[in-house]
């Protein structure tokens, strides 16, 4: 698409400032770090941005995504100007994850905005050439940069090596009465990149309070079953621990996953009732718990509590969890603990 490049060239006194006549470099004229280069499922991409002139008289953001070829020659994928008003956005630097999605940071800044920092992203399935997400704020100007054109050399965003779904990106801004510039690092990741992780055990609740104690044993083999985003099941390991990968949340909201024990989970045994949430994010209903999972949770502590039942009665009782001498029945385990009330 025609542009003209953000002021006319180098070392131009393009962007205003509140309060101060000297005007700050836009490096117009030029690809901003960095080139980006990406293989997604098998398809190889290229970004690029650059800064232009605006209808509105301000600067925006000029973007591309460029795919290569069978050749691998580079053919332009989508392409998009990011300036939703007439203020200034230059000096931007792209980067994309693992899924494919793109984020962008940059400077802002105008006649009526300290210069600072911002950044804005799209989902890899969205609009071609649109950043969906609502701009946000990664820090605010507080000062003009007095007699000094030049305006950082220059912002980074970064992808982190650690899980590719958080992107890093640094860039300057002035502190009240500041005359130098000061450096604000910060991170973002857009939902859907990272999966969630729902941790937990099946356990022997000595004391029927609900809470795993230290020394309550876990109950090995307790099925376990999952609904939401996707329906699963799981069995407990030797300790009577779990962990699940759940599936990331999609795009603009969370999904609440259910955890129950299918009934019965194994004769003759029953569930108590937590005294309280075991954990933050983790909720109680009739028959398990309801996980609400945010963007690259881990959720941990959905311990089931379980205790046997008295044949006889249907129900446990604290009265038979002693043996004639006095000592805890079920502190010897047994391959069947249903026999030890027999």
């Amino acid at each position: 698409a025609q542009y003209h490049y953000l002021c006319n060239g180098q070392l131009t006194k393009c962007v205003p400032q509140p309060g101060d006549t000297t005007r700050l470099d836009s490096q117009g004229d030029k690809l901003m770090q960095r080139l980006v280069y990406r293989n997604v499922n098998g398809h190889e991409s290229i970004l690029a941005q650059h800064s232009i002139s605006t209808a509105a008289g301000g600067g925006g953001v000029r973007w591309y995504e460029f795919r290569l070829d069978a050749k691998r020659d580079p053919v332009l994928f989508q392409q998009g100007t990011f300036a939703p008003d007439s203020l200034y956005r230059w000096l931007a630097s792209p980067e994309m994850d693992r899924k494919g999605n793109i984020g962008i940071g940059y400077s802002f800044g105008g006649v009526t905005e300290f210069p600072g920092q911002r950044f804005a992203a799209r989902l890899a399935n969205d609009p071609p050439g649109q950043l969906t997400f609502h701009e946000s704020v990664l820090v605010q100007g507080e000062a003009a940069q007095p007699r000094q054109l030049r305006w950082e050399d220059y912002a980074t965003t970064a992808m982190d090596p650690s899980d590719d779904c958080t992107f890093w990106y640094v860039g300057d801004y002035l502190k009240k009465n500041a005359t130098t510039y000061s450096s604000r690092i910060g991170a973002f990741r857009v939902p859907g990149c990272q999966e969630g992780t729902v941790a937990g055990s099946s356990f022997y609740d000595i004391n029927h309070d609900g809470v795993r104690n230290g020394a309550e044993p876990g109950l090995p083999g307790w099925a376990i079953a999952y609904t939401g985003g996707q329906n699963g099941k799981l069995v407990t390991d030797a300790t009577g621990a779990f962990t699940v990968t759940l599936p990331a949340d999609p795009a603009y909201g969370n999904v609440t996953y259910g955890f129950s024990v299918p009934a019965p989970s194994r004769s003759g045994w029953i569930a108590t009732t937590p005294a309280k949430s075991p954990a933050t994010g983790v909720t109680r209903t009739a028959n398990g718990y309801q996980v609400r999972l945010a963007d690259r949770d881990f959720v941990t502590g959905v311990a089931f509590g379980s205790v046997c039942t008295v044949p006889s009665r249907g129900a446990h009782d604290a009265a038979y969890w002693l043996s004639p001498a006095g000592a805890k029945v079920m502190a010897a385990r047994d391959s069947n603990w249903t026999r030890l009330f027999d």
